[in-house]
């Protein structure tokens, strides 16, 4: 495994109000949804999953295609310019870890705005800028974060910025 997604140590504490980083996560998952309904296809969070979102994919001339969906929502990237991509929380490989729940779509949220990519292209993007995590988040999750410039992200082949619905 790449120095990119080893655990590394903390280096100062911040701390968040988690009642309200969850909420907000969780109106950000039924924004997703409703974007995916929007354009015909089926989407929706189980309540005891690994993962977020599952999706039924509809593709012309092919079929339904099942995939699984990670929703984050980055409220600092506007102000920093960086999307902050999760690899460890509670010391447990999350996000984007290649070791994590490792789902077919990451779903990033900036603003009003959702960055839509397969969670294997930003993997394989970490891994060739050699991007290493720092610490992020309330000291007691233990949460670790890759800083990806915004404008990387827009330009990255295989991804695709959505506008996000009130």
């Amino acid at each position: 495994m790449a120095r990119s997604y080893k655990n590394q140590r903390r280096q100062k504490p911040v701390v968040y109000d988690w009642t309200a980083k969850l909420a907000q996560g969780e109106a950000f998952e039924k924004r997703c949804i409703a974007l995916l309904k929007a354009q015909g296809h089926q989407a929706w969070k189980e309540p005891e999953s690994r993962y977020d979102l599952r999706i039924n994919l509809e593709v012309p001339l092919y079929g339904t295609v099942p995939l699984t969906g990670e929703c984050k929502y980055d409220a600092m990237a506007s102000s920093t310019g960086r999307l902050a991509l999760q690899v460890w929380d509670v010391g447990k490989p999350r996000g984007i870890h290649p070791q994590g729940p490792n789902p077919d779509l990451w779903f990033h949220g900036v603003g009003g705005e959702a960055w839509v990519i397969r969670t294997k292209l930003i993997q394989g993007l970490v891994e060739q800028l050699g991007l290493t995590p720092i610490s992020t988040g309330d000291a007691g999750t233990r949460a670790r974060c890759i800083l990806l410039p915004i404008e990387r992200a827009r330009g990255l082949v295989g991804g695709t910025w959505l506008p996000l619905s009130e």
